[in-house]
């Protein structure tokens, strides 16, 4: 697999399959590639008494337009690709940037996501299993300015659904909220549903009465 490190385990497998085997099939027997084998044929030690190179072996080809022209374009449009910017910088320098080298943008643009990028959405998931969770509330219907024969007609709405499904339980209530109006609107509802939630969950806010 091309990016993944070669072990001393598969090292020791080629090299016994090699024995009897020809290398293009001792190298499929390791799970290599036929290229890996040849290094293997050519190397005196195993892959773990190897150091791993970890400095650029090959010029930055962004390094004069990074600052000047990408990071810009970047901070005023984050989720803009690699491929973009890449057809951005070729119209402005003609033969100047190549089409091979999109891979290293992507991994310049990805480097500079990690480090300097907005900071990404933090938000946790709601999953509600069905007949799980009931909710209730109250719904203040004032603003409305609902009459009834000319006179002012002073109500609220109790509403219960079901997170899962979200069905629904609409009734009103002549008055303000009470514990009262809350166990019948709950009764009503459990009724009509035909069955009660596991759990039930309110932020209806009991007034005392004066």
């Amino acid at each position: 697999m091309p990016g993944t490190r070669i072990t001393d385990q598969q090292v020791r497998l080629y090299m016994n399959h090699r024995k009897k085997n020809a290398q293009e099939q001792a190298a499929a027997k390791a799970g290599i590639s036929a290229r890996s084998a040849r290094r293997i044929d050519q190397a005196v030690v195993l892959p773990s008494q190897t150091s791993r190179r970890y400095w650029r072996s090959r010029a930055d080809p962004f390094v004069d337009v990074w600052d000047t022209e990408i990071v810009p374009l970047l901070k005023s449009a984050p989720k803009l690709m690699a491929v973009t910017l890449l057809r951005n910088l070729q119209e402005d320098h003609p033969e100047r940037f190549a089409h091979g080298m999109l891979r290293t943008l992507q991994r310049h643009v990805r480097q500079w996501r990690a480090m300097e990028g907005p900071p990404k959405e933090v938000f946790f998931p709601q999953v509600y299993a069905p007949g799980h969770r009931g909710l209730s509330d109250f719904t203040s219907m004032g603003e409305l300015l609902i009459t009834i024969a000319g006179a002012a007609f002073a109500h609220i709405l109790y509403h219960f659904a079901l997170a899962s499904s979200r069905w629904e339980h609409v009734e009103v209530v002549e008055g303000g909220e009470s514990f009262e109006a809350q166990s019948k609107g709950l009764q009503n509802a459990l009724w009509q549903a035909g069955g009660a939630s596991q759990e039930h969950r309110s932020v209806c806010r009991q007034r005392s009465r004066t």
